[in-house]
């Protein structure tokens, strides 16, 4: 028995040494099987500079980036500026490497450069299946080289044929318009996704496709749609006019201002662009007035509206907040307002009486409320043995309680002379029966769509001239106005009137600051 003591020691240490070691041995194979798995790596390249280095695979959507750690990235088409195929030490799966550098060709817009890597990635896995795999690929490489082929979408043509596709895209463009202009929307946009798939650069049915995408209150896709137009077809006013209204929509003002700067200086004192900035303007939040992005921008507007307005002038036409009137409207509007604005002043002295009220109100309700609790406390305290007890309120305390329900209903009902002088005053502005500002944003709609690379293809009164064909297929200019049409031609349904929704009382030059509130809540939902 004492022996086996004396080696319970010893054999404790033995099998601690021999689990260590199997553990040991564990993580060496684990090692060596690592070092096994092929280490290889794709790296995708954006355009704004940006890469990522993955596993990368093709999607509905664009490029699918699978990052070493899991994470998955979807990456659209048009961000992606090249794919570049990565060998690590250890890569020894040539037919993986193959599908990779596959997948990263189809991106590269060079012929050469991937050719360039089709013979690296021979020379590297010589001998190899995928290496005879790889030169019948550089096969259909080297002779697109030689036929001077270009990709036009998933589809690699000579020069004639993508002159022909791109012909026939504007065809097809061309019938989605006829069809759209005659209110045929369902059958007007499939025309134009196959237009699309026929030449993906056609601006003329990106347009359209935006302006359906913002009818359907899709404004992520729509802006989408203006954006690729834009980079189209650079400095076409009508786009940047409803890319602004997109991205009002979307609550991004200053950006929406921004374009619309841009709209007027591809076509100055452009009608529709105007009224919808003066829209803008009216409606921006008071803390946004001040920057200076903005402040240039009020400045460029009050130049240019000054210019409108002379020239509108000219045919008795005044403008009237966003909108225009005759000069006989002009007058009996500004003497109406008059009227109802002297009504307003007087229901605001009134309001801001209330107010003044109301905040007085709040200060006795905190102070009686606080003397309650103050009361309540002081009443609680300790008998001769130790025990907590209440002690009799005073009587000023129930003076307090009353004082406090006779206030909170005064307040109340202060509130709701307020809310009925609002309602008031709204009803009263709404006398006017032609109201300054309606609170939305219009797009220049078929009439501004650029047109499909031929004088005289875009069957539209007064089309911009704007080819969206490229610089050797495009025609002598025509002539054409200096600005764009301000309104839809007469063949086309007017847009219905939208219905007053929101007053602002900005009938004041832009430029000026808003005029200080004394109420926190004003007398009117626009009053900034």
């Amino acid at each position: 028995m004492l022996d086996q003591r004396k080696r319970l020691p010893t054999l404790v240490c033995l099998s601690f040494v021999r689990r260590n070691l199997l553990r040991r041995a564990a993580v060496a194979a684990v090692a060596v099987a690592c070092l096994a798995v092929p280490a290889w790596s794709d790296v995708i390249r954006l355009k704004d500079g940006t890469s990522y280095e993955g596993e990368i695979k093709r999607s509905a959507d664009g490029w699918e980036v699978v990052l070493p750690g899991g994470k998955k990235l979807v990456i659209p088409t048009d961000k992606v500026k090249a794919l570049e195929a990565k060998p690590k030490p250890g890569a020894t799966v040539p037919d993986e490497r193959l599908a990779s550098l596959r997948r990263a060709a189809e991106a590269m817009p060079d012929i050469k450069q991937v050719i360039e890597r089709y013979r690296g990635f021979i020379v590297q896995f010589a001998g190899s299946p995928a290496a005879d795999a790889a030169k019948a690929d550089l096969v259909i490489w080297q002779d697109r080289l030689d036929r001077k082929l270009t990709k036009v979408g998933d589809v690699w043509m000579t020069d004639a044929e993508r002159e022909a596709t791109a012909e026939k895209s504007y065809q097809t463009a061309e019938q989605a318009l006829t069809l759209l202009l005659q209110g045929r929307t369902n059958q007007g946009m499939p025309l134009l996704e196959q237009s699309l798939v026929e030449n993906p650069k056609n601006a003329a049915a990106w347009y359209m496709k935006g302006i359906l995408l913002f009818k359907q209150d899709k404004a992520v896709e729509a802006r989408k749609a203006f954006e690729t137009a834009s980079s189209l077809v650079p400095d076409h006013a009508a786009t940047y006019n409803n890319l602004a209204v997109v991205l009002w929509r979307q609550n991004q003002h200053v950006a929406a201002l921004l374009n619309y700067e841009k709209a007027l200086l591809a076509a100055p004192l452009h009608r529709g662009v105007l009224d919808n900035m003066a829209e803008a303007l009216a409606a921006l939040p008071v803390e946004l007035r001040d920057g200076n992005h903005v402040k240039r921008i009020v400045r460029h507007f009050n130049d240019q509206d000054s210019l409108l307005q002379q020239q509108m002038a000219v045919q008795s036409l005044y403008r009237w907040g966003s909108t225009w009137v005759s000069q006989a409207d002009i007058a009996q509007l500004q003497a109406l307002e008059r009227e109802v604005r002297a009504k307003i002043d007087q229901m605001e002295l009134e309001y801001n009486a209330i107010s003044a009220r109301q905040k007085r109100l709040e200060v006795d309700i905190a102070s009686a409320q606080n003397t309650i609790r103050q009361m309540e406390a002081n009443s609680v305290g300790l008998d001769a043995n130790g025990r907590m007890v209440r002690y009799p309120l005073p009587p000023s305390y129930y003076e307090f309680v009353r004082d406090l329900a006779v206030l909170k209903a005064e307040r109340d009902q202060r509130m709701a002379e307020q809310e009925q002088m609002r309602q008031q005053a709204r009803k009263l502005q709404q006398t006017i029966p032609t109201p300054k500002y309606t609170g939305a944003q219009r797009l220049i709609e078929w009439e501004g769509t650029p047109i499909f690379g031929k004088a005289g293809a875009l069957p539209v009164a007064d089309a911009p001239p704007v080819a969206n064909r490229p610089p050797e297929a495009r025609p002598a200019p025509a002539t054409a106005p200096a600005t764009m049409p301000a309104s839809p031609p007469a063949t086309q349904p007017r847009k219905p009137i939208v219905p007053f929704e929101k007053p602002s009382i900005m009938d004041r030059r832009f430029a000026e600051p808003p005029p200080p509130t004394v109420p926190d809540r004003p007398l009117l939902d626009g009053q900034k």
